[in-house]
Parts: structure tokens; C-alpha cells; sequence
């Protein structure tokens, strides 16, 4: 994704703002990588570990975030999210996977990770994925 970053400026940086990539959230990540079936039956099964991965994960997201956002600046026209633009650092945060869980579970494993990532920039905000992810908001 640097390299692709990189390339997007080289060639549309001095005209267009350019965003940070769509990184996902901490349990899409965790989906995509142990499957989503898999992952379900971890969180009542392994519900520490899981916690302990959503941690790791969102350490090495807010990384990644900082490492795009610091090529990304320089080229002074603000950071690309979604249909709007950012001045300073910002990102369209999503939880996908939220969908399928319960408000408790959504408060264990992707609060924090929501909290965590809007301390680190100045823009932020939810994509929220369908009605069906509204009990996570309403509790």
C-alpha cells in the first residue's frame, strides 16, 4: 500500500488530495485473516484472546494509518475521505463485522479500537454498516 500511495502522488499528488487506503476495522482484519465463521465461535469460545488480537491489531493499524498519512500530507491538499476532504489527518472508521454481534460484544472489541484511532487524527467518523448494526449504537 506504500508503494501504491506513493505512486498516486507521483502521479495525481500535485492536483488531487489522495487518501489513506481502506485499512478496515480491528475485527474485519481479525475476520479476514481467522474467517468469519471461525472468528464468531472465537469470541464466546476465546473471548480473551480475541480481545488480545483487537488490541495487536489496532496498535499495527494506527502504524500503518501514520506511515500513509506522513506521504500522503506533504503534498499539501488535505487527505481524501470518502466524499469529503480532511486538512489534517482523518479516516472513515468502520466496524463491518459489528453487524453480526451484540451491543455488549461491540463495546468489548471495537470501542476501544474506535476510541483509540479517533485520539490519533483530527477527522473521524463511522461508517455505519446498515440498520442491522443500529442495536450496537441504541443500547
Amino acid at each position: 500500500m506504500v508503494e501504491i500511495t506513493r505512486a498516486a502522488l507521483d502521479r495525481w499528488g500535485r492536483d488531487w488530495a489522495i487518501g489513506v487506503t481502506d485499512i478496515g476495522g480491528n475485527l474485519d482484519i481479525l475476520a479476514s485473516l481467522r474467517g468469519t465463521h471461525h472468528l464468531l465461535l472465537d469470541l464466546y469460545d476465546e473471548p480473551d484472546e480475541v480481545e488480545r488480537l483487537t488490541r495487536e491489531i489496532t496498535t499495527l493499524w494506527l502504524r500503518y494509518y501514520d506511515e500513509l498519512c506522513a506521504l500522503i500530507e506533504p503534498a499539501g491538499h488535505g487527505l481524501l475521505l470518502g466524499a469529503a476532504v480532511a486538512p489534517r489527518p482523518g479516516y472513515m472508521l468502520q466496524s463491518d463485522f459489528a453487524y453480526m454481534i451484540s451491543p455488549e460484544m461491540f463495546d468489548r472489541y471495537v470501542l476501544p479500537d474506535l476510541e483509540a484511532c479517533c485520539a490519533a487524527m483530527d477527522y473521524a467518523f463511522y461508517h455505519l454498516d446498515g440498520k442491522g448494526s443500529l442495536p450496537t449504537w441504541i443500547s
